[in-house]
């Protein structure tokens, strides 16, 4: 969820003076009139479903709205039988009853008339990506009539306050308010108990704590909060939310241990906690084993401070061993080696690089379906690149980015799955000179590249020197210049001749002539264990 805020254009009513003053008048006389008549009908019974929408219709600056097809009609004088609502652009009706709207990016602006939220039939109201700034929550009372609303989608508006919603329609179930300009996580959302999905994202601006009474909300399947300024730690209460199928938690400010009450919350399919880049919180302590989340089948805990080991009853009494499993824990403080129980998943994606891992029993090597099938053509460099060597993902993706050996071998990456040479050890980024398939690698070839340029670059310049004193006259010096050009071009080979020096053997350039199985069994002892 999720997606930001897009531009929206700006239009400004310019007017002139004299001649364009009664023309002016003459086009607001309708809505002057439409105005007063739908002020009379509030005064009496509740408005019918024609009038509640013309009353929001002027409420949102309709004459502004990118598309009003059936509306504009009917603000101007239309009858209900020349523009019957249900025509109208984004209205759903059944039975000549309406029962949705969808304006959604459609320039709406302003205050939502709260007559909208009591109409007697309305279930789905989408005014997501529009310049609102009120959404007319707060006419709502307890005990008045109220539509039986089920969805409401405000995404991607100017709301600040949704004071009154605790009011709506116990039929509510799903509430979607990202990318508004909230301070604070509105705690009125917590009194909506039977809230089903709650998106509540991309929020730079809001602040504050995540709020004990989140527990409120037992019959939460969806619960997406990310992207937003929330400090301190996740409360307990989350585990007393057992319906929970996706519970997404990216990139806040959130710290501290994951709550061992998550373990409670055995129906998450889905559950998110990246914390990627300097801003973010960082989630510590030890990895909880899930092992009662039974049919959990993604898991994002990259980018945190997490420590320990992969517990051995990681996913234990796991059902979905046999479908595509994502498991992500990259870039986090763990140590140990990769559990050997986790061979029983048949179609696993782990991503571990980053860490301190130092170990991948032979088992794992031979799982062929793992990492998408790359398991299958790079065996243990799939999961993890070997100990001394890196790669930019930490593992062998392709027949073309292998896994590359550093410079000081492993003293420049001493665990598996290394992204940087010398970034564990805490020192800066060293270029590769082979790669473990016994290929140049990247820095060797850069350095090489480096040194025929420059040779190329000093004898275009020499000939051309030369030609230029040649025809003004002035051959009979050219001594200097050739010495001059001698000296690059010996610099050049001798810095090439350093370059070849430098570069240690890979382990496989060293086995050339051992047989192959005895050549992976002996890098499987010294680089994986």
């Amino acid at each position: 969820s999720q997606s930001p805020s897009q531009a929206r254009p700006i239009e400004k009513n310019q007017t002139t003076k004299g001649a364009s003053r009664p023309h002016l008048q003459n086009s607001l006389l309708p809505m002057f009139v439409l105005a007063a008549l739908l002020s009379l009908a509030s005064c009496s019974q509740a408005l019918s479903d024609r009038d509640t929408l013309l009353r929001f219709y002027i409420f949102t600056n309709g004459k502004r709205w990118f598309n009003s097809t059936g509306w504009q009609e009917a603000a101007d004088g239309a009858d209900s039988e020349k523009s019957p609502v249900c025509s109208w652009y984004g209205v759903t009706c059944e039975q000549d009853a309406v029962t949705g709207l969808d304006l959604s990016a459609n320039n709406l602006k302003g205050k939502v008339a709260h007559h909208l939220w009591a109409m007697p039939s309305l279930t789905s109201v989408n005014l997501g990506d529009n310049l609102i700034d009120d959404a007319g929550f707060e006419g709502l009372e307890d005990g008045e009539e109220k539509a039986p609303i089920k969805e409401i989608i405000l995404a991607d508006n100017e709301l600040t306050s949704l004071a009154g919603i605790e009011f709506a329609s116990e039929t509510l179930r799903t509430l979607r308010i990202s990318s508004n300009d909230f301070d604070r996580l509105p705690q009125e959302i917590f009194q909506l108990k039977h809230l089903k999905s709650l998106d509540v994202a991309d929020m730079a601006g809001m602040t504050g704590t995540l709020s004990t009474m989140i527990g409120n909300l037992v019959d939460l399947r969806e619960l997406h909060i990310s992207y937003t300024s929330l400090k301190g730690t996740i409360p307990s209460e989350i585990g007393l939310l057992t319906k929970l199928e996706l519970l997404i938690l990216d990139s806040n400010k959130l710290h501290g241990p994951l709550p061992a009450e998550m373990e409670n919350l055995v129906k998450l399919h889905t559950l998110s906690m990246e914390n990627p880049g300097e801003a973010t919180g960082r989630l510590t302590g030890p990895l909880p084993s899930f092992k009662d989340l039974t049919v959990l089948g993604n898991l994002y805990l990259d980018h945190n401070a997490l420590t320990g080991t992969i517990p051995t009853d990681f996913l234990e009494n796991s059902v979905v061993t046999n479908k595509d499993v994502t498991v992500h824990l990259s870039n986090n403080k763990l140590s140990g080696k990769i559990p050997q129980e986790l061979g029983r998943f048949e179609k696993l994606h782990l991503e571990v690089q980053g860490n301190k891992i130092n170990g991948i029993p032979n088992e794992l090597c031979g799982k062929n379906k793992w990492m998408f099938g790359q398991v299958a053509d790079f065996g243990c460099d799939a999961i993890l690149c070997p100990k001394g060597s890196f790669a930019e993902s930490g593992r062998r993706e392709s027949a073309d980015v292998p896994c590359e050996v550093c410079p000081g071998g492993t003293d420049d990456a001493p665990h598996l799955g290394s992204i940087e040479c010398g970034a564990v050890a805490g020192k800066a980024p060293l270029p590769t000179v082979y790669s473990t398939s016994g290929q140049l690698g990247g820095g060797a070839k850069f350095c090489i590249a480096v040194v025929v340029v420059g040779f190329v670059f000093s004898f275009g310049l020499a000939l051309w020197v030369s030609e230029r004193r040649r025809r003004s006259g002035k051959e009979s010096d050219t001594g200097a210049l050739q010495d001059n050009f001698d000296a690059e071009f010996n610099a050049g080979a001798q810095k090439s001749d350093m370059q070849d020096a430098r570069a240690p053997q890979s382990p496989k350039s060293e086995l050339q002539d051992v047989p192959l199985e005895e050549e992976e069994k002996k890098e499987a002892e010294g680089l994986y264990v």
